[in-house]
This record gives C-alpha cells, sequence and structure tokens, in this order.
C-alpha cells in the first residue's frame, strides 16, 4: 500500500513519491516540472490525481481501493502521470480535455475568429493522455467500449477494451502494437 504524508496526516494514495519520481523521470514532458516539486507538493499531487482517478464512475471491475495492497502498474503510473499534470496546471481538473467554445480571441489589432464547437460529454473525464493509459491497462473505461469517450483517437470507431479498435480500413491493437 502507497500512501503520503502531509502534515501530520497520511493519505493512501496509487503511487508513492519514490515511484512517481522513479516513473517520470523518464517522462520527458513531466520530468522537469515534477523534479522541482517539494515532497509536500508532489505528494498533493498524488492525493489529489488519486481522488479524481477513484472518483470515476466506469471502472472496468471494482474500483481499486488506494488503501489496498495490490495496485495495477497502470493505474500507479498514470496516477504518477496525472499528478504532474495536475501540479503543473491545476486548471486540467476543471476542464481536463482543454475544450473551449470560444470563438474570437483579441490582442491590440491582432484577431483571430474561429468556431468549432466542441461537447464535453464527448471529451474524456481525464487528460486524453492519462486517459488512453487507464483504459489501455484495462482499469476504466470499459463501460463505454464502442463510444467515442472510450477512445477519443478512435472516435466512431467500435473498440474492445484490452483488444483493439475496428474501422476505416484498418486495425490498431493495443497491447501488441500491431498495426495493420
Amino acid at each position: 500500500m502507497a500512501s503520503v504524508t502531509i502534515g501530520e496526516t497520511e493519505y493512501p494514495v496509487y503511487e508513492s513519491v519514490a515511484d512517481a519520481d522513479a516513473y517520470l523521470t523518464a517522462d520527458p514532458y513531466r520530468s522537469l516540472a515534477w523534479s522541482t516539486r517539494t515532497e509536500t507538493g508532489k505528494a498533493q499531487g498524488l492525493g489529489a490525481a488519486t481522488r479524481l482517478i477513484a472518483s470515476q464512475p466506469d471502472w472496468c471491475s471494482t474500483p481499486v481501493d488506494p488503501a489496498s495492497g495490490t495496485i495495477p502498474q497502470a493505474l500507479a503510473d498514470a496516477t504518477a502521470a496525472l499528478a504532474a499534470d495536475i501540479l503543473s496546471k491545476p486548471a486540467i481538473i476543471s476542464n481536463p480535455s482543454g475544450a473551449s467554445n470560444i470563438k474570437r480571441a483579441k490582442a491590440g489589432s491582432a484577431e483571430v475568429e474561429y468556431f468549432n464547437p466542441t461537447l464535453a460529454a464527448a471529451t474524456p473525464p481525464l487528460p486524453s493522455a492519462v486517459w488512453q493509459m487507464l483504459v489501455n491497462g484495462g482499469i476504466l473505461g470499459c463501460a463505454a467500449a464502442g463510444d467515442a469517450t472510450a477512445d477519443p483517437y478512435f472516435g466512431g470507431m467500435e473498440c474492445q477494451p484490452r483488444g483493439g479498435c475496428w474501422g476505416g480500413g484498418f486495425v490498431e491493437w493495443r497491447d501488441t502494437g500491431y498495426w495493420r
């Protein structure tokens, strides 16, 4: 069981600070921001990530209790990645997809206007890279298999948890990396 201590209180988490340090060291996108955080900051990020993942409604099986001794590696890795993302950009919790319905942006004489409406319901409830780690690991997203939220990269195709997606003339096998 992994846990972090913030102040004098111990919190169960899916990934320890030491293991998150080891995992994120090899992540070129998250390693610098993560390494500059204090131990308390890292613990807070892991606590927030654990709570956010644990609150998701679409677990593939019984939700994993962070106080249990067995945490799947995909869940631990996704927790570390999400913790680093939360610490780098706290607003990611309220808008994980980055979707926006802003039509125009103007600064001085420079202006850009565009509009491609986005639907919050069509985006994953976590940042897409973290969501994909959890779907590929068979942790989350099984209830939504076959719909765009289960696999944002293969929207409109038929997808099976830990299997492949088909449609559009190709097949992608997530577990083996085989493309046809």
